[in-house]
């Protein structure tokens, strides 16, 4: 019989062992299954708060393009204003040198004409005194 007890004791022991190793089995798995819960949600959090500072980078890049655009098309204005302005100086200038230009021929006219050459002298010479 001592056989036999023996046999029983190494029986109850391998059952003993058998439930012990499924109860820290379930227990790991729900001590896993709490961990990896609570590390999806932190994932979750940490992806939303990414999510988040994306949209807002993204907005803000969408502004600074705005303004960047805004700024451009200002400065290609303001370029053409500046090109309009040089035109217009150039035109005016041509301008002032052709009646230069006439003016001086028509003082020449006017000096070789004895009566007006006189009359010349005392207009662009006022403060000689007449005689």
């Amino acid at each position: 019989m001592n056989g036999y007890a023996d046999l029983i004791k190494i029986g109850l022991a391998l059952l003993l062992c058998a439930g012990v190793a499924l109860w820290g089995r379930s227990c790991g798995k729900d001590a896993g299954l709490q961990q990896g819960q609570k590390e999806r949600a932190s994932l979750e959090d940490a992806l939303a708060k990414s999510n988040r500072d994306l949209s807002a980078c993204t907005a803000s890049v969408g502004l600074a393009n705005n303004i960047a655009d805004a700024a451009a098309a200002e400065a290609i204005r303001q370029q053409e204003l500046a090109e309009q302005a040089a035109q217009r100086a150039a035109q005016a200038k041509a301008d002032a040198d052709k009646r230069i230009a006439n003016l001086n021929r028509q003082l020449q006219d006017a000096r070789r004409n004895p009566d007006a050459a006189a009359q010349l002298d005392l207009e662009l010479h006022p403060s000689i005194p007449l005689l």
